[in-house]
């Protein structure tokens, strides 16, 4: 059987979890950055009005870094996942409910605030996405070896194939 460790684990949830919630991090926020400019264009404000905006909206001074955040709730989840899924795969939208209703209450509740509340939540289960693979990688639920890994694999050999034999059976396309 295909044993993974709780290293393997851990860096499936925290390294490629943080990446992939990095970019839906960046991709939001750029979005989110191209929708002020359009406001304060119309508004016919300068664009440092629209960086001022961003920056409230964003940089807040004296508040945990959402990559800390992101760090720490993959962590916790992965390991209540390993421990116990059911209950950490209950906690999981409770803990979203909970960021979610800590973004909407935010002191100026513009258009763009709401966005971001909802950009937050988005990456929220991005990232409860990777720590429930995290979690039940530990535990050895995916099989041998893990469904992801057969995947991943199968894919790659069906495409580092010379065209067109990629989408042909291996018995097949090896007969060319």
């Amino acid at each position: 059987m295909w044993e993974t460790t709780w290293a393997q684990s851990l860096l499936l949830s925290l390294g490629v979890g943080g990446f992939f919630t990095w970019v839906c991090v960046r991709a939001g926020r750029r979005r989110i950055r191209k929708a002020i400019e359009t406001d304060v264009f119309k508004r016919g404000l300068s664009e440092n009005a629209a960086k001022q905006e961003y920056d409230k909206l964003f940089n807040r001074l004296g508040s945990v870094p959402g990559w800390m955040t992101g760090v720490l709730e993959r962590a916790f989840f992965t390991f209540a996942v390993a421990v116990d899924p059911p209950a950490a795969i209950t906690a999981m939208p409770v803990w979203l409910a909970l960021k979610l209703a800590a973004n909407w209450q935010r002191a100026q509740a513009t258009e763009h605030s709401r966005s971001a509340a909802f950009l937050a939540v988005a990456v929220g289960l991005v990232a409860m996405g990777f720590a429930l693979l995290g979690g039940l990688t530990w535990r050895g639920r995916f099989g041998d070896p893990p469904i992801w890994v057969t995947w991943a694999w199968l894919l790659w050999d069906r495409l580092s194939a010379p065209a067109p034999w990629w989408f042909l059976p291996p018995s097949l396309a090896s007969q060319g």
